[in-house]
């Protein structure tokens, strides 16, 4: 009876490890994606114990290979690097625990872009190797930030590697339904190519506006012309007025 029971549970440790190395490679290859978005946690959906420890974890990133796009510019259509020379910033958020469920809940409202509201202290800096990897260890418990600068070497085009946050431990979950946390995780970190840049067309210039020609104003006649032609008049009336007398007059001497 114990031997048979000492079958079964090496038969479900076997069972155990291999799904846990399947699952490891799975989480090796899909985070890299993942790495550009969200918080990397692993797959949590079926864990129930949300208090994992993890007291010497350990996290190794390896570079992912370049992307391979035809649309870069004709300066950046070099080939890719093979992954060494990048410096990899490691800081851990000291504000932020993963001791509940509602902490792990909290971490689908953490991004990269609000990572300044909290606390962020530096823990660590490596170099990748010639294998395209850093491996940081003596880690605890909680969540990072990974940042890193892309080396420059000339004749070789080495893309960016999108800074990416991660959880100490991540989850795992095989298809036993059993669960289990993994505080040594690996990761991909995909390279990504920069974007050309869009080329505006320059605006045309405007044409210029024609001046308006100036409007000249009707100056109404001067005082001094109005006042001359009033004198003209005046004196042709008092000229006929004089004429009429004359003519009275004469007419008045012919009638004696």
């Amino acid at each position: 009876m114990n031997k048979t029971v000492r079958n079964k549970n090496k038969i479900r440790q076997t069972l155990r490890i291999t799904i846990g190395v399947f699952c490891g490679l799975f989480l090796f290859v899909s985070v890299s994606t993942l790495a550009q978005a969200i918080t990397v946690v692993g797959d949590t959906a079926e864990i129930t114990d949300y208090a994992p420890t993890c007291i010497n974890a350990s996290l190794t990133i390896k570079v992912g290979a370049s992307s391979t796009a035809s649309d870069l510019a004709d300066s950046q259509n070099l080939p890719a690097g093979n992954g060494a020379g990048y410096i990899f910033k490691l800081s851990k958020i000291t504000d932020v625990t993963l001791d509940s469920k509602q902490s792990w809940d909290a971490l689908s409202d953490l991004t990269v872009e609000n990572i300044t509201a909290h606390s962020v202290t530096l823990v660590a800096t490596q170099v990748s190797d010639s294998n395209a990897q850093v491996q940081f260890t003596g880690l605890s418990q909680g969540v990072y930030l990974v940042e890193s600068q892309a080396p420059v070497v000339a004749g070789y085009r080495n893309d960016e590697v999108a800074p990416f946050l991660i959880t100490l431990p991540i989850g795992v979950n095989p298809s036993t339904g059993e669960s289990w946390w993994n505080c040594n995780p690996e990761v991909v970190a995909k390279r990504v190519p920069p974007l050309t840049p869009e080329i505006t067309p320059p605006t045309p210039p405007t044409p210029p506006v024609p001046p308006t020609p100036p409007v000249t104003p009707k100056v109404p006649p001067s005082m001094a012309y109005t006042g001359a032609a009033l004198l003209g008049i005046t004196g042709l009336g008092f000229g006929v007025f004089l004429l009429g007398i004359a003519l009275l007059v004469k007419t008045r001497k012919k009638m004696v």
